[in-house]
């Protein structure tokens, strides 16, 4: 023992402190204060002295290893069923040698404290992978290495004997072995891994990954389906009261001048109605309500369908959404309000040099979030805490916006995060709760804010509508030397997000023009951006899945396709022909290292927070080889869809899209091929096949990648041929399923997915592949009949009109 004792104290670099557990009585190996936290079990041989459980092995905020050999991952996204916490658990499990059996996740609350630790940990823009992969797999790498030696040591070998396998360690010379639920049984360790450690720490190769890679069962699952699993609509407190909205006749812009609740006082349970008048600063989080308050919800709606809510309405009420198209155009002829978005080359230059022009316009309509669960909220004070039950996708931003509808600090606010039955955006946006927090706060009572479907429709924060210009400069042997385009979009309020224009003359949200910054080697480009401010005074606009990829790449890929034509060249040659890989294009060296480019992802310092440390990155690229990485998707989806080789029937024919959704720097590169069918009686467009080809650089868990890759198409397909808000008198026109339209199970296109792995590093998935499919269909219906539609959705109306023509 005493050989061992000397061990413990000079063999470890790290000079971690270890408390042990041996027979009936407690040995102690240096001065540990891990006993305070241990767990005291009954001696029975011994009552008197009882045994001591080492606490749980905490070797990062990332997981916990407990003693009884589980290991429990801490998932700091939000599951909206894409099951993220399984992706992130593997990535624990491969590095840290788990047997995949004893791995289990949790969603820890979002607290002043967790957020100091974890940073902000926003759910969005498919970087949930992309963010995790490299600091969960260093961390669970430096714990192994500390497992091992410490399980080297009660073996009594050397710790460059022994390797860790299935949540064991094993010496490789006498095959004596111990798991890890035996080391922690009878140790604590006590260490937490440093930026040192992180930074030597050496990952296993690709080649050598077990779990890393195969297609694991979601861990969610069960509770799914059992009924055990809590989203936002489950939450229940004691003594909390409902509510349920009275809506405003417009938008936003209408303020309540009087309540008559008379009628309502009639229904058994009602208690009360709130006139809740926010100012318009703060539209994007809140706007006037009134709130009726009853003791249960059925209550709560017969109320709220007999309170007489006197509203004064601005001016909005007059808007439609034509008025906000005229106001695009008129934007358009304006330059000096455009901002610079892209800068290469000379366009000038390029434009006297240029033997032909050629012009086209695009329209993408508004888009809903239409997520299945309708939004809700409970809020509750406890002992001055304010208690957050709701599915959202940025509960420590709702920290901060909530504390300031309170009055109060962000630290007095925890949020308790739940599933989210759809998000695709729509969870960042925080109504509902400070709705039920204000109303809290009035009664001293937890309150319950339920939306129906048409409250939750006609409160979006839909995509913006989208007016795009492009014109391309060509020269006399048939090659693209410019490129110029105009997008005039209205802006969704992310300012910490803003980049600076690159001719430094005000800033740019980014989110709003991604994509638009295409992967093509076009020698002398400009990419201007125009902000509809119109557009945002009739309606707090949203990060919608996929954000600007999919109305910028609607209308490049169209734009390349019509280029080609106009050429009497094949559209993928040309795409093929663009796509080399020169210059920026050509995407990072392997030996370079990634750096975020929005922090709002990673973090927020400032006055409002306390700073949390940007933890440094050590991994690659991913978008190493770039451009050419995209041609090579290119290929693979037209190889698979038989592109040009394939005998289609009559009116039917492929049209194809590429894109490298998210930002430059985290892209997936995606190409489509879509089969479209033209019925030239009816103009209505069948989308029968869409074969996919995706490159995600490394794929964690390929049947999550599938599933997202899956969802996004279909979603792209709703986008590209039915889903569209429409404005009049400053309301939406479609509060519910009845009236705004998507696609069913019927007419469901065949889908041909190829998972592509030649990155260094993980992309994002969850989006791209909804951002390919309008431009695809679009192309595949001129192809098929020879007419060129320049508006999503693709209407049949639309598609008649340009047969007639």
């Amino acid at each position: 023992m005493n050989k061992l004792f000397n061990r413990f104290l000079t063999s470890s670099r790290r000079q971690f402190l270890i408390s042990s557990v041996a027979g009936s009585t407690t040995i102690l190996f240096g001065m540990s204060s891990a006993h305070a936290v241990g767990r005291q079990v009954i001696n029975l041989l011994n009552p008197s002295s009882p045994l001591v459980v080492p606490p749980n092995f905490h070797p990062t905020i990332w997981f916990t290893m407990e003693v009884n050999g589980r290991t429990t991952v801490h998932i700091l996204k939000t599951e909206m069923g894409q099951h993220i916490g399984t992706t992130l658990a593997q990535i624990v499990a491969e590095e840290l040698e788990l047997a995949w059996e004893w791995v289990r996740i949790d969603y820890p609350e979002m607290t002043a404290e967790a957020q100091a630790a974890y940073g902000i940990q926003i759910t969005g823009g498919s970087y949930s992978t992309h963010e995790m992969f490299d600091r969960l797999a260093r961390s669970a790498a430096a714990a192994r290495e500390l497992i091992v030696e410490t399980g080297a040591k009660l073996l009594d070998a050397e710790t460059a004997d022994c390797m860790a396998r299935r949540s064991t360690v094993v010496d490789t010379v006498s095959e004596n072995q111990i798991t890890y639920s035996e080391i922690l049984s009878s140790t604590a360790i006590e260490y937490k891994i440093t930026e040192d450690d992180l930074s030597e720490v050496k990952l296993k190769p690709r080649e050598n990954y077990k779990i890393i890679g195969r297609s694991m069962p979601a861990l969610d699952i069960p509770e799914k389906i059992n009924g055990k699993a809590r989203f936002g609509i489950d939450a229940y407190v004691p003594n909390m009261v409902y509510g349920k909205i009275v809506p405003a006749p417009t938008r936003v812009g209408s303020t309540i001048k009087g309540i008559d609740d008379s009628a309502a006082k009639k229904i058994d349970g009602y208690i009360t109605t709130l006139p809740l008048n926010f100012p318009i600063a703060v539209k994007t989080n809140a706007i006037p309500t009134a709130l009726v308050i009853a003791e249960n919800y059925p209550a709560a709606m017969r109320a709220a369908n007999l309170v007489k809510v006197d509203w004064e309405v601005s001016g909005t009420s007059k808007i439609s959404s034509q008025d906000i198209l005229t106001e695009a155009k008129k934007l358009l002829t304006n330059r000096s309000k455009g901002l610079a978005f892209v800068r290469d080359g000379n366009i000038d230059r390029a434009k006297q040099d240029a033997n032909q022009t050629l012009d086209a316009s695009y329209i993408t309509g508004l888009v809903a979030h239409a997520s299945l669960e309708p939004q809700s909220a409970l809020v509750q004070n406890v002992d001055g805490i304010w208690n957050v039950f709701a599915g959202c996708q940025a509960g420590h931003v709702v920290r901060l916006i909530l504390s300031n509808f309170l009055k109060t600090t962000p630290d007095k606010i925890v949020v308790h995060p739940h599933y989210v039955g759809g998000g695709f955006g729509s969870r960042v946006y925080p109504m509902p709760i400070v709705l039920a927090a204000v109303a809290a706060q009035t009664l001293n009572r937890p309150v319950k804010v339920i939306f129906n479907r048409e409250d939750d429709m006609g409160l979006e924060d839909p995509r913006t509508t989208t007016l795009q210009h492009l014109t391309a400069l060509l020269s006399g042997n048939g090659n693209v030397i410019g490129l110029k385009h105009d997008v005039v979009a209205g802006w969704i309020g992310f300012e910490l997000v803003n980049i600076p224009a690159v001719d430094n003359k005000g800033k740019i949200e980014a989110l709003s023009y991604s994509g638009a910054d295409h992967w093509y080697d076009i020698p002398n480009q400009h990419v201007t951006a125009f902000r509809n401010e119109f557009l945002e005074s009739v309606m707090p606009l949203g990060a919608v899945r996929s954000v600007s990829n999919n109305y910028t790449v609607f209308a490049i890929e169209s734009f390349l396709d019509e280029i080609a034509h106009n050429l009497k060249k094949d559209p993928l040659s040309v795409r093929l022909e663009l796509l080399s890989g020169r210059g920026k294009n050509a995407g990072a060296s392997p030996s370079k290292l990634y750096k975020h480019k929005f922090p709002l992802f990673f973090g927020i310092p400032g006055p409002a927070w306390k700073k949390w440390k940007f933890w440094p990155t050590y991994h690659a690229s991913a978008n190493v080889a770039g451009a050419k990485r995209l041609a090579n998707v290119l290929r693979i989806s037209t190889g698979h869809a038989g592109y040009g080789t394939r005998l289609l029937r009559k009116d039917t024919a492929h049209g194809i899209a590429v894109t490298a959704a998210e930002e430059r720097g985290m892209p997936s590169f995606c190409a489509c091929t879509a089969e479209v069918h033209v019925n030239r009686s009816s103009g209505e467009v069948f989308v029968r096949k869409l074969t996919v080809a995706i490159d995600v650089g490394l794929a964690v868990n390929p049947d999550g990648i599938r599933a997202q890759v899956e969802g996004s198409l279909l979603w792209g397909v709703s986008n590209s041929l039915f889903e569209e808000l429409t404005v009049k008198n400053g309301k939406f026109v479609q509060n519910n399923f009845d009236k705004y339209s998507w696609q069913t199970m019927d007419n469901l296109p065949e889908l041909d997915i190829q998972i592509v792995e030649n990155g260094l590093y993980p992309c994002g998935v969850g989006e791209p592949a909804t951002s390919v499919v309008g431009a695809a269909v679009a192309n595949g219906i001129f192809n098929a009949v020879g007419i060129r539609i320049r508006k999503l959705p693709i209407r049949r109306e639309d598609v008649l009109q340009a047969l007639k023509a």
